[in-house]
Order: structure tokens, then sequence, then C-alpha cells
């Protein structure tokens, strides 16, 4: 493509006609609606004509002074290879070329347009320009506040803007971020305030109708020990929303001053502020009238649905609402401070003992203890499920209209019973309050991928993904779900750019590594080779008492899948126990390489033990994602003691919906 091509002729890429003055890309009867600055980085590689294009340059060319960062970046490339592919018929339009940058592998052409905007000269270093236009209410001057808020409610309309893609679902009006409240004193209560207002203000908001919500996992990440502040406008383009709440809790005398304000990612300009008074003992009460607040300059600027969030006022005990809060502080920080899990969950529990009859409380040890049920948390996994079981009824008995009541239920009936009926039930019941919450989406994506929905999952967790640009986790998850449908190059576009950015720690090589080895092309498994080997030499200074049992298979495992070498595996066997102390956990990653070295028999019998434990189907850390990339031998799929383990109840109607809705990979053979 010419490089005097101006940002607002159409052009075509592939077989996808590209309209940067609408933001808008069309493929047949599809289409998609694009970011402005997703656009701005289509046009910046259209003008490259094929040649690569460095991370560094796309950020100067896309962002110039507004500092356009990494995460930014990587964030606008997956929404575009996303919209790109789901409008157009080709595979693969944007090619990542390792520790270089980006390039278009597909033809870029102009189109004649008969009334084309001025070009932009070639020589413009300059970053892109095309924007969509905003309504000029949206411009008015922050001295005209009042009237500018007036104005923009009748004359700016949701049905103005363009019709939203199926890329696009589910549609909101606006969407916010609410930034951690940072504490503005020594007292460690005002952290935990801080985090735990933030954390309610988060979830009332999600059910505010046609408002999409950051998740806390990204919000939080501009948080204690995460990304710097810096602008609110760069904060708000990172996450992808429309605004941003922040605030400050400051202890003055006896009492606790919190200010919070509403503000416009466009211009920085400040839709709404205020100053509560807090005494201890009636914080929800203050996260209700902030939310009040907040909903209602949004229904004024944008129209979004008001009154919905806030809820019946009750009494708490204090001393239960601090423990509360300080359980949410350190469950947040869980990923960051060794041991903070534990801590986060002994607070919660002490706050229910205090005030047994605290709804968010129970909530949240249900949410944490379903995560933790087939997890290695859990030491006594048969206890530890009892306790899960009365969690969720009180949870459920004091908080059914709270959607993270039914996201955990889904959650335990998908992951740790397998009662896919009750696991549809609550799915349900949590679409009709937070349709838009990322716990929803999330519980959606991972309930479909289980019953053998792949694309609907994916869709999904991708939704979700728009406002939880920085859960790290997710991403990983689906990047091992991309590779698993043999979508390599968006898989590997995250897991590789993490490997060199060290974006997780460490222990996600393994799991990566595996990825490579069962849906990686020969320069991917390359790549992975090398650093599974570096993760293996590590592994050396980590103390047993840290480390999973199935690290000592890991170097038969990936002999097998980097060298197709089994003699490791077949030493290992005849130093293991397997028969009498079988290894389960992580067993996704092992099974397909080392059980076929065993004898069918054993290895039946530890797929069935697996079950029982709990370590067969339960996270994307087991088995099932890895149906579909390589498959169990025939003589484990033919085998009378795999066919009578999906027999149990549990399983039975499993396999029946994977056969209905076309996966059935990993199932017994049909006789």
């Amino acid at each position: 493509m010419a490089q005097s091509q101006p940002h607002s002729a159409a052009f075509r890429v592939g077989d996808v006609r590209v309209a940067p003055d609408l933001n808008r890309l069309d493929g047949g009867d599809r289409s998609a609606q694009l970011e402005p600055r997703v656009m701005d980085v289509l046009v910046a590689l259209a003008r490259a004509d094929g040649a690569v294009v460095s991370r560094q340059d796309l950020i100067d060319r896309v962002w110039g002074e507004e500092a356009g960062s990494d995460d930014g970046l990587s964030r606008a490339v997956s929404l575009l290879r996303s919209a790109i592919g789901e409008v157009g018929d080709e595979d693969r339009y944007i090619e990542t070329i390792p520790r270089r940058g980006y390039r278009l592998a597909v033809p870029v052409v102009d189109i004649a347009e008969p009334e084309a905007a001025p070009s932009v000269q070639a020589d413009d270093p300059g970053p892109a320009t095309a924007r969509s236009a905003l309504p000029w209410p949206m411009r008015l001057a922050a001295g005209g506040l009042a009237v500018a808020l007036l104005i923009a409610a009748f004359l700016w309309r949701p049905d103005k803007a363009p019709e939203p893609s199926a890329l696009q679902e589910p549609p909101y009006t606006a969407s916010v971020a609410v930034l951690p409240f940072e504490p503005f004193s020594s007292e460690q209560s005002d952290r935990f305030l801080g985090y735990g207002l933030t954390e309610g203000l988060i979830h009332s908001l999600s059910a505010v109708p046609e408002l999409g919500v950051a998740a806390r996992t990204s919000s939080f990440s501009f948080g204690e020990g995460g990304r710097p502040r810096g602008d609110i406008r760069s904060i708000g383009e990172a996450l992808g929303v429309t605004h941003v709440v922040e605030g400050s809790v400051r202890h003055e005398g006896e009492r606790v001053r919190v200010t919070a304000q509403l503000i416009r990612v466009s211009d920085g300009l400040h839709v709404w502020s205020g100053v509560e008074e807090y005494d201890g003992r009636d914080a929800f009460e203050l996260e209700d009238t902030i939310v009040e607040e907040v909903s209602r300059a949004l229904q004024l600027h944008l129209d979004v649905g008001y009154g919905a969030g806030t809820r019946p006022q009750r009494a708490i005990k204090p001393a239960a609402l601090a423990a509360y809060y300080e359980g949410l502080h350190h469950l947040g920080n869980a990923m960051r401070n060794d041991g903070a899990a534990f801590q986060g969950y002994e607070a919660l529990r002490r706050a229910v003992e205090i005030d047994p009859n605290f709804p968010e409380a129970w909530t949240a040890l249900a949410t944490t203890g379903v995560q933790w049920a087939s997890g290695p948390l859990a030491n006594d996994k048969e206890a530890a499920i009892r306790q899960v079981r009365e969690d969720l009824a009180q949870a459920l008995r004091l908080a059914a209209d709270d959607h993270r009541t039914h996201v955990a239920h889904a959650r335990f009936y998908a992951n740790v019973s397998l009662d896919l009926d009750k696991a549809r039930d609550h799915l349900a019941k949590a679409e009709a309050l937070a349709p838009l919450a990322t716990e929803t989406l999330y519980a959606l994506g991972h309930y479909a991928w289980l019953v053998g929905k792949p694309e609907e999952a994916i869709s999904s967790y991708r939704r979700a993904l728009r406002l939880d640009p920085f859960n790290l986790s997710a991403r990983l998850s689906v990047a091992m779900k991309l590779a698993v449908l043999g979508k390599g190059d968006e898989a590997f576009e995250f897991l590789d750019a993490c490997l060199e950015t060290e974006c997780l720690a460490e222990g996600f090589v393994p799991y990566a590594a595996t990825a490579a080895v069962l849906a990686g092309d020969e320069a991917t498994k390359a790549r992975w080779a090398s650093a599974a080997a570096e993760f293996q030499e590590k592994l050396a200074s980590i103390p047993p008492s840290g480390k999973p049992r199935s690290v000592a298979l890991l170097p038969a495992h990936f002999a097998i899948g980097f060298d197709g070498d089994p003699t490791p595996a077949r030493k290992l066997l005849s130093e293991i126990d397997f028969a009498n102390d079988p290894i389960t956990d992580h067993i996704g990653m092992w099974s397909l390489t080392i059980g076929p070295e065993m004898p069918t028999d054993l290895f039946v019998s530890i797929l069935t033990e697996s079950h029982e434990r709990g370590d067969l189907l339960s996270t994307y850390l087991s088995m099932w994602p890895f149906y579909g990339a390589a498959s169990l031998p025939d003589s484990v799929l033919e085998h009378p003691a795999y066919a009578a383990l999906w027999s149990r109840p549990e399983l039975t109607q499993l396999a029946a919906l994977r056969r209905e809705n076309g996966w059935p990979q990993g199932l017994p053979a049909i006789k």
C-alpha cells in the first residue's frame, strides 16, 4: 500500500473493507466497530505495506506524547486480531515477528472514494489521528458542566451511535473503572476501608443497566504494588473505559473523610465529585451514596440506567465490617504476598463469626472456597468441599440477589460436583442480575468450554476481557484454549510476549510449554523448549514443600514432547510407585505424553483416581482443555474401565452434552 494512504480513505485488508473514518470493518454481511486507537494501529500497519513495524514504533505513531504503553498496544492488537478475524474469511491477518514487532500478512488494497478526505503526508512522524468524532456536548468546557450535562442528556442518545456488531456484545452505552481508593494516612484500617469501598462500588455498579464496569483484577492493577497511577486519561484508555471513578480515604480526628469523583476519560472532565464522612458503622450506606451519585451523573450524561446497584439498608457490626475489608484486601494481594490468601480467608471467616447475617462476607467466603475446593490449597478436600457447601447455602440464604452468589454456585456445580443442570440454573440467575459483569461472563465461558462449545466460550471470555484487560490469569486461560483450537498465532501472541516481559510468574512456563508441545509449530516448540529447560533448572532452588508432586514428571514430559524421547519417562515409571501412590495434580500437562508410556490398566486407574480427587476436569490446568489438540491413545478410549468412568452419573450428562455439541474428543469410544 502506498505510504500516502490517507487516514480517512477506505481500503481493503485481504477480504475485509476498512473504513477508518467510521472506525468500522466490513466483510460480507458482517461488520465490527473498532475503538479509535485500535483502528489507528491497523492504519499504521497498513501504511507499512507488509513491512515489520516494531512495537515501540507503533506506540510512538499511535499514542505519541500521550505515553502509550506495551499493555495498551497488546490490548489493541488483541482486539484488532479478534475483530478482523470475526468479519474476514482468512485465518491470519496480523503476523507477530518475535522480538521485532508486527506486520500485515495479507495484501492491502486502496479503494477509490468519490470524496476522499485530504491526505496526510507520508513523512508525517506524528501519531495517527483517525478518531471517531465525539458529539459536540462531550467537548464543552468544564465551566459549563451543568448546562453540558443537561444538553448531553437530550442530544446524545444511544440510538445515534453506530449499531453494535456481534463482536461488541454485550452492548453498553458507557463504561467505568473504579480505581482503588487511596489511603492518605498510615492507618491500616484506612487501607482496608479504601480497598473494601472499591470492591463494593465495582460490584454495585455492575448492576446498573447498560453500564460496562472494568473488572477488579484490572482496576486494582493500578493500586498497591501495581502500575503507577499517572494520567487518568491514559489509565482509562488502557482499561478501555469511558469514565473513571477515583477517591481517597483520610482520617480526620475520630472520623474518616472519603472523597470520590467521576472523571470522563476523553477530556479529563470531572463529571461528579463528592465528599462523605464515615464513622465505622455505615460503610454500605456510604457505598450506596457514591453509587447513587455516580449512576445519577451517568444517567444524565449518557442515559444509562439509574437506581440499580444500591441495596436495602441494614446494620453490619463494625468489627465484622473491618474484618471483611481486611479479608478483601489480603485476597486482592494473594498473588503478590505469600500467605495473603490464607489471611484473607481467615479474616472473612472471622467476619461471619462476628456477624452471621453478613451477606457480602458469606458470598466472598463461598467464592474463595470454590476456587480452593479442587486446588492445592485444600489439603483435606472432603472437609473443604463440606465447608464450601455450607458457605454456599448461607450466601444463597442471605444474598440471592447478588450475581456473585450465583456465579460461585455455578462454578461449584460445574467444577466440583458436575451437576450441570444446577450450574446452568445459577448461570441464568447471574446473567439476569448482572449480564455485563465480568464474573458472569467468565463463568458463562467456563461452562461453555466444559460442555463442548469452544467458540462460544472464547467469545464470552473476550467480552469479559474488554473490561478486564489486565487479568493475566484469564488471558492465559484463553491462550491455552486458542492453542487447543489450532489458533496458535493468537495464543502465542500473548504467551511469547509474556515470556519476554515476565508478565506472569515463572510457574506459567510449564503450561505454556505444554501448549507448544500439543499445538505449536516447530519454531514455537523450539522457543518453548528453551524456556522449559530454564524453568526446570530454577526448580532446584525451590524447597519440595513449595512444589506440586507433578513437578517430578516434567523432565520426562518435556523430553517426550520436545525431543520425542520416551527414555526418561520409562526410567521414571520404574522409580515411582504409581499403582499405590498415583500423581494426579496438573494431569492435563503430563497425561498425554507420559500416559501412553504406562500400562493401559494403570493409566486408566490414575485417570479414575484423578477424577475422584477432583483433579480431572476442574480447571484449565486439568485434562479437559487439551482434548482437541492431542488425543488419548485408542487403547485408553476403548478400555472398559475408561468407559465405566464416564458412565458415572456425574459424567454421563457431560459426555452426552459434549457429543451433542460436536466436541467428542477424549470421550470413550462408542461400540
